[in-house]
Formats: structure tokens, sequence, C-alpha cells
């Protein structure tokens, strides 16, 4: 029985052979330039498998391949690959193009577009997932992402987050800021929605900003909004959300051991304590918080966590003379500072943005195009009167003993607002 399967095994390897010989193809030939010029190491491929092989010295090749249904791909650098079918033939010669692509490849540089092979100046491409962030300002997404470039956020307040930018350090007096130009037109980028950028670049030095004369000394930044591309309509939606706190918060004494240690500087001091032990007791034990108050004011004036939303949604298409863009988009960013929940009006801090683009490529002639765009964004702020900074200031200040939070005679409401020209006001009057 053994014998049989072994036997019957060897007859269907010998038909398989046999049907493989009678079904491959040997295929040779030779590979020149458009001069004629023989080209050595031009690598072939039969289309859908890892058979291969390289022209020689003499610029040719042999391969043997599966059937005539085969395709082959020849492929060199610098030339535009080509492919053929192997049908009927045993001798197929290839003559390869150089490849024009790259030295026809632009770049965004000045006011329009330059081969990439005419540009020698030092110049940075931002990828578009590392912008896609959700926050408010884009210039806040640059900071250690790109090489020369600095980025400094001074202020976390929502809608005043934007930060200064300066590319290869401060090079001149006054305003550092480097030139911005959105679609060639020169503008603030904070407010674009990250999802409406087709390329970001950045010019350095010199030679990459020479275009631009004194007004491109500072470094020059570069956008190019999305066009319309030929095919059917695409939507795209994205919806980004993230929470926000504090960095680091000091920790902060309790009442009582802030009034412990004032005694205790005092006595250091040959002076009398100000708080009696009674008082510190009392403190401690939270007997009566109006009369001995226990505040902490960084955890009456601050939430824990704020949150930030963005979405957006776009279209993209065109046939063969008009192309098209239009997207829409909403920002929202709330803080951290609380609001009273029996006051009438919201004092909690906050950012609100809409933004819309629309691009518009039109083909004319075959000579002329026509690119039409148009964006903007309509932005609302809500905040205290007071600055974040100056809160932040008093809460971190203000002693957690002095006075309550707020105190209620006969139903009504009174907030304590001590001293209010030495600047250690009650932090939850800002």
């Amino acid at each position: 029985m053994k014998n049989t399967r072994l036997a019957f095994a060897f007859i269907l390897i010998h038909l398989c052979i046999m049907t493989f010989a009678q079904s491959s193809k040997k295929i040779t030939g030779r590979v020149v330039d458009e001069k004629g010029e023989l080209l050595v190491g031009v690598n072939i491929m039969e289309v859908g498998t890892q058979n291969g092989t390289l022209t020689g010295i003499e610029g040719t090749y042999s391969l043997t391949v599966k059937n005539s249904r085969s395709t082959l791909k020849f492929s060199y650098i610098g030339f535009d690959s080509q492919e053929v079918i192997v049908g009927s033939n045993t001798v197929i010669d290839v003559t390869l193009k150089e490849s024009k692509s790259e030295l026809e490849e632009v770049v965004v540089v000045g006011y329009g577009s330059q081969r990439r092979i005419s540009t020698i100046g030092s110049q940075s491409n931002l990828k578009l997932g590392d912008i896609k962030q959700p926050t408010a300002s884009l210039s806040t997404s640059l900071a250690g992402r790109l090489a020369g470039v600095v980025a400094v956020q001074r202020s976390g307040e929502p809608g005043k987050d934007n930060a200064d930018i300066w590319i290869r350090g401060i090079s001149t007096m006054g305003s550092s800021s480097p030139l911005v130009l959105v679609d060639g037109v020169e503008r603030s980028f904070n407010n674009i929605d990250p999802e409406d950028i087709e390329s970001f670049t950045i010019l350095k030095d010199a030679s990459a900003t020479a275009v631009y004369g004194v007004r491109g000394a500072n470094g020059v930044i570069l956008i190019k909004t999305k066009p319309g591309i030929a095919g059917k309509p695409s939507v795209s939606v994205d919806y980004y959300e993230s929470v926000t706190r504090l960095t680091k918060i000091p920790k902060l004494a309790d009442g009582a051991s802030y009034m412990e240690a004032v005694n205790e500087a005092r006595r250091n001091r040959g002076s009398e304590p100000i708080y009696s032990e009674a008082e510190v007791i009392n403190t401690r034990l939270g007997t009566d918080p109006v009369l001995y108050p226990n505040v902490d004011w960084m955890n009456e004036v601050f939430d824990d966590f704020g949150h930030n939303r963005r979405a957006n949604i776009n279209v993209r298409g065109g046939g063969q003379n008009v192309n098209y863009y239009a997207s829409a988009s909403y920002y929202n960013e709330k803080g951290l500072i609380k609001t009273d929940p029996n006051e009438s009006y919201d004092s909690k801090i906050g950012y609100t943005r809409y933004n819309f683009t629309t691009n518009l490529n039109i083909n004319v002639t075959p000579t002329t195009k026509l690119d039409i765009g148009a964006s903007g964004y309509l932005g609302e702020g809500r905040k205290p009167y007071e600055s974040t900074s100056d809160i932040f200031r008093v809460a971190m200040t203000t002693s957690p003993v002095d006075y309550p939070v707020m105190f209620y005679v006969n139903g009504k409401d009174y907030i304590p607002y001590n001293q209010p020209n030495s600047g250690f006001n009650n932090p939850y009057v800002g």
C-alpha cells in the first residue's frame, strides 16, 4: 500500500513538472536608452511574483516566466518604468525613456513654485499628522518638531495660546517673527484648521528666502491649503477631543500648618505669635468655617480638568475641467476657572471657533488655469474680568485663614473682599 502511494506521488510530481515545462517560457532581450546606449543593472520583474533578474554588462537579460500571459516590468533609476506583456514573444527588447518627474517635481517657494532641482536653500517640511492636534493655535504644534524653529507659548488661556515663533533665533531688532504666507497671501496661520492644510514648509536661510528680500529676514512659513482633485466626491469627517490640566501645582500648606509656621517665624525674630493656640486648634478641627476659615484657594478657583474638542467635515472631488474642495470645522475649548452655580452669568473661561474653507480649480483652456479660494473663521471668547495670571497669583499668595470664600446673612451671600488695593484680594472675586 505504501509503495502504491509513493508511486502515485511521483506520478503527480512528474505531471506538474511536465505541465510547468510546457507552460513556462524563457524570455531574453536587451535594454537600451533613447540614444541606443546599453543599460546595465536594469531591474526586470515578473509582475505579481518575486521572479526577477538584472541586465548584465552588455545590457542583456534572460528570465523564465510562468506563461505567455505574464507581464514583465522594467525599472531603472532615472528612467520611467515600462511594462510589457510576454504574449508569443521569446525575445523582448526594451527602450527606456529618461524620467522627468524628479526634475520637474515642484516645491512651494516664494509666491509660486519651483523645480526641486533648483532649490538649494535650507527648508523643512512638517508632516501633516504632527499638526493634527486638539489645539486652537497651529503655532503651538511647532515646538520641538522642526530643527531651527523655536516656539514659546506664554499663555494657556483658551483663544490666547498663540506661540511666539523664531526661526534660527532672534535675528533682527524689534519683531523677529517670520513671514507667513497662506496660499501666497500674507496672513496669520493660527486659526487655520489642520485638516485644510495640504503642505507646510519653512524656509530658513538667506538663499531659501532671497526672493522675499528684507521681508524674509526672519524666515518664511509657507502654507498651502488643499486644492480640489479629479475623481468622485470624497467626504471625510474627523473628530478630536482631549482634556487639559495645569502642568504642575505647588502643594500648599493647610490653614493650621500655615498658622503654626507664621507663629514660629515670629518667635524666631523675637516677636509675639499672631495666632493663639485655640485659633490653631479650631482651624484644624473645622469648628466654624466662617470664624476659623481653612480655604484651599486653588481648589476653590480652578477645576482639576478642562477639555477641548475639534470637528471637521470636508468634501473633495472634481472632473476633467473643474475640481473643488470645501470644508467646515468647529472648535471649542473650556478652561479651568470655576464658575459659581448660584450666579446668573457664566464666568468660566472658554473659546469657540467656526472655520470654513473653499477652493475651486478651473481649467479654463489647455493653457489657462483659474484658482478661486475663500476661507475665514468666526471666533467667540469668554473670560473673567481679571486675567488668568492675576487670578492664579492671588490664589497662590492669599492666606488660607484670613477669610472664608463667602458667608450668608439672612439668606443673602456676601463675599469678603479684603484690602482691595493691597494685592491680597479674595481670589473668588476675580
